[in-house]
């Protein structure tokens, strides 16, 4: 049987001289498939609708260079804002492109993010003119993870305006899919073929096979007389109702329960971030031991867990996961809700997939402009694997106040958010985020509303808009103190200290009655 890489490599050969469009959840995958796939000959045009320095900031620099010597014209997109689609399309009749060639789009998803399903299908349409009135072969390679479901959805609904859509994902360092949607060649036409290939070292490797999705086989069991083991630190001396339930000492005896039944429930709990990678390893060993009829919860009994822990219990087999704030009398109503339930999505079939794609946050507070920059390219790197969403904060300074005094007033507490000075802005990288909270978090930094505290907040939620950030994070850098630079991870420790103290303490307002103006 012919390797993934095969199937990949001759569907692009067969091609006719059409429009095809090619989704990517990041831009490397899609380099790859640009050198991999798609033949660059002397005919061959590529237009990157991006300016040049964002493009390239994140590149090696003999990657771009060693696919520009196989092109026949290369073309950077000028602007680093976007444009209406009528100038774009505008732009592409006037490209000069050899007849019977190949056309090739780089296109970041961004530009997709407020686009009207008519103003996309006029983007097709002009692409669709272009390839039958000059006879090329086009190929559209969209890549990002921010808009990318929203654009295939969109693609879809106008099938019949083009002959190929295909997606690429990374799932892991070493695993890329890819599904085809539809694909029309001189030969046959495909639909709904999915295929793994092989991914080591930022590249393509041709040895990879065939696969086929794995089907899940659910276990025609019934639950009867279930039994549930909670840790008991979770309990913590409540009065509980339940029935046939069991209090263990801690999460290692709960994940060694030798009489152990495929159809009981077993209750976490996770007091700190350290116990995640021990849980991970923990929950995914039961179950590929038990299946998908063992019910597996986690209760915070701490607030602790990010939305980057918690996506990784999930992937390796959690039904559920509780937050601190839940009552206990709620707890126990979710705890015995769950009892019917079976884990119907699949869980990752490796475990170091699960942990590699876990993203590890160790910066914290302050770090050199230079230092942010790498911390940026290792947060879109991981997210694109993992899905965790993330958030650039661009926190433009009033003129009346320094980058020394806001980052005095700022405290950081988490893992993985950093922060940086500019002479003109104070920057802040969110490593995992939901973007909703956003808001919040930059007042809980803060102490106070950071609408009033800075002229302008700007909030960068995609990797084009991060990447176009990194040439004036570079040019508007300052030197900080290292004094001012630990104000940024220290805690605010002054209410407490004067409260410890009450004859140390000066009042700020005082009590006083107002005189009335007589009338």
């Amino acid at each position: 049987m012919s390797s993934s890489y095969n199937i990949i490599k001759s569907i692009n050969n067969e091609r006719f001289k059409s429009v095809y469009v090619s989704l990517f959840n990041n831009k490397n995958i899609a380099l790859n498939y640009l050198s991999n796939f798609i033949e660059m000959r002397d005919k061959t045009t590529l237009t990157i609708m991006s300016d040049k320095d964002s493009f390239t900031a994140d590149l090696d620099n003999n990657r771009l260079s060693s696919q520009h010597s196989s092109l026949n014209c290369l073309y950077f997109y000028k602007k680093k804002r976007l444009t209406t689609i009528n100038n774009i399309c505008k732009d592409l009749s006037l490209l000069k492109v050899t007849q019977n060639g190949n056309l090739c789009f780089l296109i970041p998803d961004i530009w997709f993010k407020t686009i009207s399903e008519s103003n996309l299908e006029q983007l097709i349409n002009t692409f669709t003119e272009i390839s039958s009135s000059r006879k090329l072969y086009i190929d559209i390679l969209i890549y990002g993870s921010n808009s990318i479901e929203f654009i295939h959805k969109n693609l879809i609904k106008l099938n019949n305006k083009f002959s190929g859509l295909i997606i690429f994902k990374q799932l892991n360092n070493s695993t890329i899919n890819s599904f085809i949607e539809f694909w029309h060649t001189k030969k046959h036409i495909y639909s709904n073929c999915n295929y793994q290939l092989d991914y080591s070292n930022n590249s393509i490797n041709q040895k990879s096979e065939y696969s086929q999705n794995k089907t899940i086989q659910l276990s025609k069991k019934h639950r009867i007389n279930t039994t549930i083991y909670i840790n008991k630190t979770i309990i913590n001396g409540k009065n509980t109702h339940l029935d046939n339930f069991y209090l263990i000492n801690n999460n290692t005896e709960l994940s060694n329960i030798s009489d152990l039944l495929d159809t009981d429930t077993l209750v976490f709990s996770c007091s700190q971030q350290s116990e995640v990678i021990e849980l991970t390893k923990s929950i995914f060993s039961l179950r590929k031991k038990h299946g998908q009829l063992l019910t597996i919860l986690i209760k915070e009994t701490v607030p602790c867990l990010r939305y980057s822990d918690e996506k990784m219990l999930l992937n390796a087999g959690v039904n559920l996961i509780i937050p601190s704030q839940v009552p206990f009398e709620r707890f126990t109503v979710q705890m015995e809700s769950m009892h019917n339930h079976l884990l119907l999505t699949q869980p990752v079939d490796n475990l170091d997939d699960i942990i590699t794609s876990h993203i590890t946050l160790s910066n914290i507070g302050y770090v050199s402009n230079n230092d942010f920059i790498i911390a940026c390219k290792n947060i879109l790197q991981k997210s694109s694997q993992s899905n965790i969403p993330y958030a650039l904060i661009k926190l433009s300074l009033r003129s009346n106040i320094t980058p020394e005094q806001c980052l005095s007033l700022c405290h950081i507490r988490r893992k993985g958010d950093v922060i940086t000075a500019c002479s003109d802005a104070i920057y802040i990288l969110f490593g995992a985020i939901r973007h909703n909270d956003v808001d919040k978090t930059l007042n809980n930094l803060f102490g106070i509303p950071t609408d009033e505290l800075f002229l302008e907040i700007s909030k960068n939620h995609s990797a084009y808009d991060i990447e176009n950030e990194y040439q004036h994070i570079i040019n508007c850098a300052v030197n900080i103190e290292p004094d001012v630079a630990k104000l940024t991870t220290s805690l605010n420790n002054t209410l407490n200290s004067l409260a410890s103290d009450d004859d140390s303490i000066t009042p700020f307002a005082i009590k006083k009655t107002l005189p009335l103006r007589n009338h």
